[in-house]
Formats: structure tokens, C-alpha cells, sequence
């Protein structure tokens, strides 16, 4: 057996904890008969897992350092991850406010995930948190999801319980997690889900703010340089998120007013027409 595997005793596992880690993929079946089941680790799930769990951002407020105001908010998020407890927070605006600088924010944290809820529907949201058994869970655009993921999450926030079938076989696990989500609008969401979050609404930003957060968040730019970005891309209609005032960097050349036109020029020319 040593030169195939070894059984969940030998590892010091009892069945519960085995199903749990194939489900991780820390650990994999290599052998199986009517009398036997061996199992091997998976030595480079194992090594990214450590990896992820080390991440060595502790939480406080140079978090949100790219974050201009909202100083009450970045405090009640702090409390919340101190709790010892499953906690959700929802953030609900339109897309020039700062409720997806927050989730990216929390990203950096260790164990964390985040998902795009419209993009969970082959998978699954159970699956992605029995596979992940992430500390922190952001999720975005919570607004899309499915029925199913809805259902998963009320379980989750109510109980811990998140389940799968595989093969046939359900898999209940209990799972400790805080949930940051975000959304356009509540209007679709179901009330029973609203009712396990607390939820802040956050106005969308206004042109002065606009215009000061851009230029925080270029704040490593040489001043001359931040303001023509930021009025210029203003001008240009091309802001619909204050994020997208880092994308005008990433494609500029150099620094120049004329590298910063051309980067703004062609954003927009790309730009979906209405």
C-alpha cells in the first residue's frame, strides 16, 4: 500500500475530514476497490494553498488607501473582520461610487476570493466555497445570481452549511466566512438574502469628487501629469468607474501630454456607442 497510498487512518483522517480535503484537492483517491480506498496528497495544491493562507496584508486602514473618504465605512468593514462569526455586508450604487474598490481592496487580504456573480453558473457558488474554503468571500454583482447560488448563500449566511453532490454522494460542510458583496441595485435581489446583510447604499460620486478621487488615485504621478489625466479622460466621457483612471495609465507610453491624449483617444474611440 505504501507504494500506491495510504488510507484515510494512516493519515489521520476520519472520513469526514478525508471528503473534505478531495474536495479542496489537497488529497486525491489513487486506488479504490470494494475493500480499499488509497489516497495520495497533492504536494502543489498543498504548497498553493499555504501560499494563499499566508498572505501576510493584515487588515487596517492603509487598506483603502486608494479609497478617498468613506472613512466610517472603512471602519465598520475593520470591525466586521474582526468578529469571530460569519457577517455580510452589502454595498449598493451605481458604478462611479466606490462599493468595487472595496471588494479589490479586500482581494489583498489572505484567503480570500472573489467572485463576478454572473459568471458562477457552470460551477456553482457551493462548489467555489467547498473547493476554496475561503476566510473572506467578495462577491460582485450580486444582483445577477442565480436561484441556486441565492440559495447557497442564504444557507451560508443562516447556518455556515454550504452542500454538494458529488457522485452521488451529498457533502455538507460547515464553513466560517464573512461575505462583502456588492451590487447595481437591491431591486432584484430577494429579501430573504437582503435581510441576513447589513446594507449601505453608496451615492455615486459627484464631478468635484470624481475628479479629487482620480487624482488620489494617481497621487505617485507627477501633479502636472495626474490632472491631465484625470480632467482630460473627465472631458472625454470616458470615467464610468473611478478605477478606469488607472486603465488610462496602463496603455499610456510615457508621461507626455501627447501620450496622454493618445491613450485617452483610443479608450474612447473603443468604447461601446449607445
Amino acid at each position: 500500500p505504501q507504494m500506491i497510498g495510504w488510507e484515510l487512518w494512516e493519515m489521520g483522517l476520519n472520513p469526514k475530514e478525508g471528503k473534505r480535503l478531495v474536495t479542496m484537492g489537497l488529497i486525491r483517491v489513487v486506488y479504490h476497490s470494494n475493500k480499499f480506498t488509497y489516497y495520495m496528497i497533492d504536494r502543489d495544491a498543498v504548497i498553493d494553498f499555504k501560499e494563499r493562507l499566508n498572505k501576510n496584508v493584515t487588515p487596517s486602514p492603509s487598506l483603502f488607501d486608494d479609497i478617498l473618504g468613506y472613512d466610517d465605512l472603512k471602519t465598520t468593514i475593520l470591525n466586521m473582520l474582526e468578529k469571530d462569526r460569519n457577517t455580510g455586508l452589502l454595498m449598493v450604487g451605481p458604478p462611479a461610487s466606490a462599493k468595487s474598490m472595496f471588494l479589490t481592496a479586500l482581494e489583498k487580504l489572505g484567503n480570500s476570493i472573489y467572485i463576478t456573480m454572473s459568471q458562477t453558473t457552470k460551477v456553482g457558488l457551493n462548489e467555489l466555497i467547498l473547493n476554496e474554503q475561503p476566510a473572506i468571500l467578495l462577491l460582485d454583482e450580486l444582483d445577477k445570481a442565480s436561484r441556486r447560488d441565492y440559495t447557497t448563500l442564504l444557507s451560508l449566511m443562516q447556518t455556515g452549511i454550504v452542500q454538494k453532490t458529488v457522485s452521488g454522494n451529498h457533502i455538507s460542510e460547515v464553513v466560517k466566512t464573512k461575505v462583502f458583496a456588492a451590487s447595481n441595485s437591491s431591486k432584484s435581489i430577494p429579501p430573504e438574502i437582503l435581510s441576513r446583510f447589513v446594507v449601505f447604499y453608496l451615492p455615486e460620486y459627484e464631478p468635484e469628487e470624481l475628479r479629487n478621487v482620480g487624482l488620489h488615485m494617481l497621487r505617485n504621478y507627477p501633479e502636472d501629469v495626474a490632472r491631465d489625466i484625470v480632467d482630460n479622460s473627465l472631458l472625454a466621457g470616458i470615467i464610468k468607474d473611478p478605477r478606469d483612471f488607472m486603465k488610462v495609465t496602463d496603455v499610456m507610453k510615457g508621461q507626455s501630454h501627447d501620450d496622454v491624449k493618445m491613450a485617452i483617444d483610443v479608450i474612447k474611440k473603443y468604447q461601446p456607442r449607445n
